[in-house]
């Protein structure tokens, strides 16, 4: 069960789809797809996932050897280093074809609908008694409300083309190699 992806089959479509792109493109460009990309195992079914008979979620990948994570930047070389991953998973990605995929958590990048139908809303009902410690934040957003629907606009009006995002950029995302990082 999941409190947050509402849709767990596109969800985990959506990430098989983008993971046996990257493999691709990295094997395209030289690179090694078993140390460079993850490697989902399928079920006996030949399923994405699997469900528990309680109704939780679990996938699984290929290990990859001789790989660390990190919970923390622990010096400027590894937050470089996470940064480059990124930028690499990003250009890697850019011919992929987004419209192929599931919006598993709608208007999620809105970010005009966000300000409007949950930060202001939030601020007015202040249900955990903080907004006047952080009226200076608060007004700082308020004074850039039009900034909220710049990219929505561009990208209804066919400037700025949709794309995969990883939208979850943290350093423990990224595997490094034990021996050169």
């Amino acid at each position: 069960r999941s409190n947050v992806f509402k849709d767990i089959e596109s969800l985990m479509e959506n990430i098989f789809k983008v993971t046996s792109y990257l493999r691709n493109e990295i094997r395209n460009f030289g690179g090694d797809e078993n140390r460079e990309a993850l490697h989902y195992i399928k079920t006996k079914d030949d399923k994405n996932f699997f469900v528990a008979v309680d109704g939780s979620y679990y996938r699984s990948y290929v290990f990859v050897e001789n790989s660390i994570t990190y919970n923390s930047v622990e010096n400027p070389e590894l937050f470089k280093a996470s940064g480059k991953a990124f930028g690499r998973f990003q250009k890697l990605l850019s011919d992929f074809p987004a419209e192929t995929l599931a919006e598993t958590i709608p208007d999620f990048h809105n970010s005009q609908k966000r300000y409007d139908t949950e930060f202001i809303p939030a601020v007015e009902a202040d249900d955990a008694g903080r907004a006047a410690s952080c009226a200076d934040e608060i007004e700082f957003i308020k004074a850039r409300k039009d900034y909220c629907s710049r990219l929505v606009n561009l990208q209804a009006q066919g400037v700025i083309p949709t794309r995969v995002t990883h939208n979850d950029p943290k350093i423990n995302n990224v595997l490094f190699d034990k021996d050169t990082l």
